[in-house]
């Protein structure tokens, strides 16, 4: 299930909420949760984490700004990602791992 969610933004991501920004972000509810294994040559990439992160439920994703308007649209529904599974590094990746969506289409 997709849906949208507002956030606190930068500049402290909810630690100063009157002065932080609010920002919306799309999330992927997932029907099981999974678990995420770190690549072959996570190490060698210098990953901030090289251990599984279990018990997945949600997903952020992250489309590209000419796809915003159409995964939208898609909100409150079913939906199938295609994409990249990546590990959370920054404060903007609200969720433990995240999907660099390339395709989006409803179930």
């Amino acid at each position: 299930m997709l849906t949208e969610r507002k956030v606190y933004g930068p500049p402290d991501y909810g630690e100063t909420p009157s002065v932080d920004a609010h920002v919306s972000i799309f999330i992927l509810r997932l029907a099981h949760a999974i678990t995420v294994d770190p690549t072959a040559n996570a190490e060698t990439n210098g990953s901030a984490n090289l251990d599984p992160v279990k018990d997945i439920r949600e997903v952020q994703l992250f489309v590209s700004l000419p796809m915003t308007a159409e995964v939208r649209k898609l909100a409150g529904r079913g939906v199938v990602a295609t994409g990249t599974l990546n590990e959370s590094v920054t404060a903007s990746q609200y969720t433990k791992v995240w999907l660099a969506a390339t395709r989006l289409s409803p179930k």
